[in-house]
């Protein structure tokens, strides 16, 4: 029996990993569109051929992707296709945060008066 993808969890996938929200792709998406509707539709096991279109444009993904895309094969894949699996470089997100400023002290001497 071959392995369903469910191609709304894949939407969902990919809309996270590009943190976009719900809200956001709605809008992207057009006028007739809203959150609950990408919730609804992240929900569906297949989505319609036009619809999928849509998302991909949207998300800039390939619409095969979204519908092929099997999370279980790619981690297996990545398991088994390198000899270390732990020496693969994972982006570790960066989050620059500015410095604290501290006030400059001047410290200035007076010339002693000698009398």
């Amino acid at each position: 029996m071959p392995k369903t993808i469910h191609q709304g969890r894949n939407v969902k996938r990919f809309r996270e990993m590009l943190g976009i929200k719900q809200e956001a792709l709605a809008f992207e998406l057009g006028d007739d569109w809203n959150q609950r509707k990408v919730s609804v539709l992240e929900q569906k096991e297949e989505i319609e051929p036009e619809q999928l279109e849509q998302l991909a444009r949207v998300l800039k993904v390939p619409a095969e992707a979204i519908k092929n895309f099997d999370e279980e094969t790619a981690i297996f894949n990545i398991q088994h296709n390198y000899e270390d699996h732990r020496s693969i470089p994972i982006p570790i997100p960066i989050r620059l945060m500015p410095l604290p400023i501290r006030p400059i002290r001047i410290v200035r001497s007076t010339p002693s008066i000698k009398s």
